[in-house]
């Protein structure tokens, strides 16, 4: 009531000014949530860029003295287009969903050159770049030894990230190999000639068929045509 007769006696001017008092305190104060939200989470080399979205001036939302009750609106990870719940609790109560974008930016490992699916990579094949992670659909990679010898799953052009998601361990075992069967304790090693029925990796546990038996026992993949089982 007090804005509306100041705005009477000044003009609608000054009271669209005195409104946008508010507005202006809800974009500060987001900003600078978003900002506080990510402090001490951030690693080293990363940093964020955050904006509010546009709120309208004409909305009669007067400045909230008591400050602003402030939180994220379903995304908990606080990156990427998201909606902050701003309310305000005093004598003139309102609640508003402003949009706001936060980005990410940190280097990831992106591809030197077009790699195809089942390519096994090397240093070569990778590179650090300043990515902006809050638009990745998949989970970047910054560590070298988590792709050196790993497998691509699928083909990544010149420049993409790589992701764990798209990477996984070479098979050393593929179905209907003939794999060394080692059976082993602590006072007993013995070796025969199995048939692997799955693919396996280094560590899976797979099937195998013991070609003296045909017994079908499960055995853990420890090399390139090997397996073994614990007795």
């Amino acid at each position: 009531m007090k804005n509306l007769l100041l705005a009477a006696a000044l003009g609608s001017n000054t009271y669209l000014f005195a409104e946008q008092n508010a507005i202006t305190q809800i974009s500060s104060e987001i900003e600078q949530y978003l900002k506080d939200f990510h402090a001490g989470r951030l690693q080293p080399n990363h940093r964020i860029e955050v904006s509010v979205g546009y709120i309208d001036p004409r909305l009669n939302l007067p400045k909230c003295s008591g400050g602003l009750q402030l939180a994220l609106n379903g995304n908990q990870q606080g990156i990427g287009r998201l909606q902050v719940k701003a309310s305000c609790a005093g004598d003139r109560p309102w609640t508003k969903y402003v949009a706001a974008e936060v980005n990410l930016f940190g280097e990831v490992l992106v591809a030197t050159e077009n790699i195809r699916r089942g390519t096994k990579i090397e240093e070569r094949h990778m590179r650090p770049l300043e990515t902006n992670i809050a638009t990745l659909r998949r989970t970047p990679v910054t560590d070298k030894s988590l792709v050196i010898g790993m497998e691509q799953k699928y083909s990544l052009t010149s420049g993409a990230p790589f992701s764990l998601e798209g990477l996984s361990k070479p098979l050393l075992i593929e179905r209907g190999d003939l794999v060394q069967l080692v059976a082993e304790s602590q006072n007993l090693r013995i070796r025969q000639q199995g048939e692997a029925l799955q693919d396996g990796a280094l560590g899976k546990v797979i099937n195998v068929r013991n070609n003296s038996s045909e017994i079908i026992i499960q055995a853990e993949v420890v090399g390139s045509g090997k397996v073994k089982v614990q007795l």
